[in-house]
This record gives structure tokens, sequence and C-alpha cells, in this order.
């Protein structure tokens, strides 16, 4: 997949099902690709800072307006590619056994 990503400006998850969670976006981060989603379901916990995270994900119009302005500005952009991966740190692999050992008995 980092082929793909390596090509990609911004991962779009236009949504519309309660998903469990958003394992794309984790992966879009972790290649410091911003993301656009739906708030519906698990999207929003795997979202963090400075992703783009729209309210009315019935409605095209929202994600379109949000696309065209991150690809219009460019300084936009780059903060949201940094708090891309800022945002996939929360999910290696030594930070969820910290959190997961704090529920051992």
């Amino acid at each position: 997949m980092k082929p793909i990503y390596a090509r990609s400006k911004v991962l779009l998850v236009p949504s519309i099902c309660h998903e469990g969670f958003g394992r794309i976006i984790i992966e879009a981060n972790i290649n410091q690709v911003p993301v656009i989603a739906s708030n519906v379901g698990g999207i929003k916990e795997a979202m963090g800072d400075g992703q783009v995270i729209i309210d009315d994900y019935l409605n095209i119009n929202c994600f379109i307006d949000e696309l065209n302005y991150l690809l219009n500005n460019y300084d936009w952009y780059k903060q949201l590619k940094k708090e891309a991966l800022k945002n996939s740190i929360r999910f290696q692999e030594t930070n969820l056994i910290q959190i997961l050992n704090q529920f051992k008995v």
C-alpha cells in the first residue's frame, strides 16, 4: 500500500455506515496522508487533531468544499500532513501495549 499512499494527496472516507474502526485512516496517517471523513460510527476514534471530520456526511458538497480548501491552501495541507503522522503514533504497538497493560488484573 505504501506506493499507493505515496501518490495520494488526501484520503476521502465518505462512509454512511456505522463502522467499528477506520483502520484505513491510520494507514493513511502513517504515510502522512491527511484524511477527510464522515463523522459516523467509530471513524472519529481513529481521527486525531488536524483531521477533517464531516458532520453533514450525507451532503456531498461538504466533502467537495473541504477537499477544495485543502488542495488550494498549501500551508494548511502541510500542517495536516504533520498532524496525520502525529495521530498515527497513538496507534503504534508500544503505545497500545501500555494502554492494554492498564487493564491487567
